[in-house]
């Protein structure tokens, strides 16, 4: 299920991004301050999901979920191929971040959920 544009303007969450394109924006700018040549990013994206996440073992938040890939140069200038990430955009006491992880679990998930999806 896919976010529609009244999810996207939840109304008692006012920090909620307000389109897909908003979402995509706040991921891929958590991602690139981690990337070596940012300017080099090319994303694919999953359309944004509502989900609750786990930001800390006793802080479950609600939020907005995206999956997808990322490819990016390395340090020798060529492209390293498709990285599967797995982000979450939470709410808490009024503020918003993107909560990317980059890892073999979140790997993981973002290829079962989203892998033939954004796969092309």
């Amino acid at each position: 299920m896919s976010l529609t544009a009244e999810d996207f303007q939840h109304a008692g969450n006012a920090e909620w991004p307000a389109s897909q394109q908003a979402a995509e924006d706040a991921v891929a700018d958590a991602i690139k301050t981690k990337l070596r040549d940012p300017d080099s990013a090319k994303f694919k994206f999953a359309p944004a999901r509502p989900g609750i996440a786990y930001v800390a073992p006793s802080l479950k938040v609600t939020g907005v979920l995206m999956c997808g890939f990322v490819n990016s140069k390395n340090g020798y200038g060529g492209y390293v191929g498709d990285t599967p990430f797995f982000a979450s955009i939470v709410t808490h006491n009024g503020r918003s971040a993107a909560v990317v992880t980059v890892d073999e679990v979140s790997s993981h998930v973002a290829l079962k959920l989203c892998g033939s999806i954004v796969a092309a």
